[in-house]
């Protein structure tokens, strides 16, 4: 219908006239982070695979912020190994305080006992309640650090392992400013040059894929004249059968 229009708007000749590559689906490559480009790796109409190398990237953003979870990481897993050391210590310690503290309530119950016959002197019971109180002391005292370096420990591990996880994957999208094609297609005109500064989220170079068409140049003539006889000839069958 629209080639019939424009025959009949032109008159004469209605030319279509094209010639290039079209394809199905294109795939933009973008910046996913603050950087400055080194090296331009492709050219506009190569062809790519997936994991073909396509720019190399330099980035201080990426490079300070990974430095800096890593020195987090190394901090908190010594951290770590000190609370665990203690943690250590206070298990080992503790039994023997209980026994000890244990002992002294058993030695003052002693003294009690004897005390009311007068066999035992007014300083060394005071003696033996310093040292029970003392013992009693500590116990609680190892109690409360262990329960709350244990504490610390759960916490710093935690925290570990997210900052350590962090790195893993600051490094997986950098990539050591490595950048590769996700797809297979043909490389766009627009590219970035060495030495262009991105931001995140910045269009670098586009990839054309899917299933190609190629448009060749030419053109299609369509004649201005038309037949008429068949008009003439339903007119007259029209006339026939009216009557």
């Amino acid at each position: 219908m629209i080639v019939s229009l424009a025959n009949y708007l032109v008159g004469g000749m209605f030319i279509l006239s094209a010639d290039g590559i079209v394809l199905a689906q294109r795939y933009i490559v973008s910046a996913g982070y603050p950087a400055t480009v080194d090296k331009v790796l492709v050219s506009e109409g190569d062809s790519v695979t997936q994991g073909t190398p396509l720019l190399q990237l330099t980035s201080f953003d990426m490079v300070k912020e990974i430095a800096e979870l890593s020195v987090r990481t190394s901090e908190l897993a010594v951290r770590e190994g000190e609370l665990q050391g203690k943690v250590a210590t206070n298990t080992a310690l503790l039994p023997l305080a209980e026994r000890s503290a244990n002992e002294s309530n058993s030695a003052i119950l002693r003294l009690d006992r004897v005390s009311t016959r007068g066999l035992v002197l007014a300083n060394r019971r005071d003696e033996a309640l310093t040292a029970n109180y003392q013992a009693a002391e500590r116990y609680a005292q190892l109690r409360a650090e262990s329960q709350v370096t244990a504490n610390e420990l759960r916490v710093v591990e935690a925290s570990r392992q997210v900052a350590a996880d962090a790195v893993h994957k600051m490094k997986a999208i950098y990539g050591e400013g490595k950048v590769t094609a996700a797809v297979t297609g043909i490389v766009g005109s627009k590219i970035p040059v060495p030495g262009q500064v991105v931001r995140l989220g910045d269009e670098m170079l586009q990839i054309n894929g899917g299933k190609a068409y190629r448009l060749l140049a030419g053109w299609v003539s369509f004649s201005c004249h038309q037949r008429h006889e068949g008009s003439g000839e339903r007119r007259e069958r029209a006339r026939d059968g009216n009557s």
